[in-house]
């Protein structure tokens, strides 16, 4: 049975593995949760329509509040939010009403919790008719999730059918962080099953289109997050990162997307964190606007992270140096390489950088071209790494309910596990091409 075939099987099939028919249960799950609070029918896309940005503003289904609401930028919304002129409840339900549009055209959800989001909404909403002061700095903001976060009551299932039902036991200490801050978290959003795919589909959850084309993919493996952030349900998402996983959905959606630095920013609670020390995920923001980005990281640092998350380095947010980079205060420095010598940009994307290498020398700032290098030593070495088990846990969550490999990720191979001592070599070969390339 072809993916597709799996996932438009409705629980009619009696004769489905179990595999099949969990995932559409709670795939039919989700969409009864969905559709309690659509605001109203969402019509199908016309035939052969695969262009759907215009489609939430247009639909007829939103009022002009809320399309006021869910087009603001989250720094606008955070102004409306503590001086009361927008309550949580009012937010929260925009937001609510755009994603379930969104949901009908890109498939960008995973776990849906909205009946909550506007419990914790009325919450913040009687504290501040109270006391007259927003909660926290993030007072009221609406923030979706990746699938791989972790927030109590909530699946995270990473696309693999046997860990449906399998509710976190530990919320990593980021979401509670967050929402002592005020941040309101009303959905989970959709992943490659593996994470180590540039695509976003599983066979629990469907695949994740974009906007721009929905016969493409969002990419991965935050895909979720860039598809529903592109269609304004969501005005700000914690993505996560190791090979591009924040920064491929957010080239594909149109939106943009923070990778930072390792210790820089809290991910998962030291609970839920995996055994690599070599090659680190890290969590990340992305949001339609740059003020998303900042918001997000100056909100943060100001709660000190670094007292409460183990890998996360005592640097705060820093004022004098973010003011010095901004505008015209100070010549900024732009790398520019044309390939990696692994994969060879189109002639749109050349073009694209071209242009943008042009701009950047018309307005002042410093460009450096560098010669390509050759990446193939550092993705040699990388998946060395990445495949270090020989694939043995993905096996074996695989064997639990015999699920199939989705033909996205690539098949596990016991031929590439390696011994403690052949990682160690790895480790040893990662730090000397980090200390090249810091070089160059």
């Amino acid at each position: 049975m072809t993916f597709d075939q799996a996932v438009n099987n409705g629980d009619s099939s009696v004769s489905m593995p179990l595999w099949e028919r969990l995932a559409a249960e709670r795939r039919a799950s989700r969409e009864r949760q969905v559709a309690q609070w659509q605001p109203g029918p969402i019509p199908d896309p016309k035939p052969g329509q695969t262009y759907v940005r215009s489609v939430p503003q247009q639909s007829g289904l939103l009022t002009q509040e809320q399309i006021c609401i869910t087009n603001s930028s989250p720094s606008q919304l955070l102004r409306q939010l503590s001086s009361g002129a927008w309550s949580a409840e009012t937010v929260i339900r925009a937001f609510i009403a755009r994603t379930t549009i969104a949901h009908h055209l890109t498939n960008p959800l995973t776990e849906v919790f909205f009946e909550s989001a506007v419990h914790d909404a009325q919450r913040l909403d009687q504290i501040f008719r109270e006391t007259q002061k927003p909660v926290g700095p993030l007072h009221g903001l609406p923030i979706s999730l990746k699938d791989v976060v972790h927030i109590s009551g909530q699946d995270a299932t990473l696309g693999f059918v046997c860990r449906i039902g399998c509710v976190s036991k530990t919320e990593d200490r980021l979401v509670t962080k967050l929402r002592q801050a005020g941040a309101i978290f009303y959905c989970k959003t959709n992943v490659p099953r593996t994470l180590m795919s540039g695509e976003c589909v599983n066979y629990i959850y469907g695949r994740t289109s974009i906007l721009f084309n929905t016969l493409l993919s969002a990419g991965g493996s935050s895909g979720g997050e860039g598809s529903l952030i592109s269609l304004g349900g969501s005005p700000l998402g914690i993505g996560s990162d190791i090979a591009g996983s924040i920064r491929t959905p957010a080239n594909f959606n149109g939106i943009y997307g923070l990778c930072p630095s390792p210790d820089r920013l809290p991910g998962h609670a030291a609970e839920n964190a995996d055994g690599s020390m070599v090659i680190r995920a890290i969590n990340g923001p992305l949001s339609r606007s740059i003020d998303g980005l900042e918001v997000y990281t100056r909100m943060l640092l100001s709660l000190n992270p670094w007292d409460w998350d183990f890998g996360s380095a005592a640097i705060p947010w820093r004022e004098a140096e973010y003011s010095l980079g901004r505008g015209q205060k100070r010549r900024l420095c732009f790398g520019f390489m044309p390939h990696d010598s692994v994969v060879l940009p189109n002639p749109p994307i050349l073009r694209g950088m071209a242009e943008l290498r042009n701009a950047l020398i018309r307005a002042g700032h410093q460009v450096i071209d560098i010669d390509p290098f050759d990446g193939r030593e550092l993705a040699e070495v990388a998946f060395r790494v990445f495949f270090a088990t020989g694939g043995e846990e993905i096996t074996r969550a695989l064997e639990i309910l015999d699920e199939p490999l989705i033909k996205e990720a690539k098949k596990p191979d016991p031929a590439t596990k390696i011994s403690v001592l052949e990682y160690e070599s790895c480790a040893a070969k990662i730090k000397a091409l980090r200390q090249k390339y810091l070089d160059l």
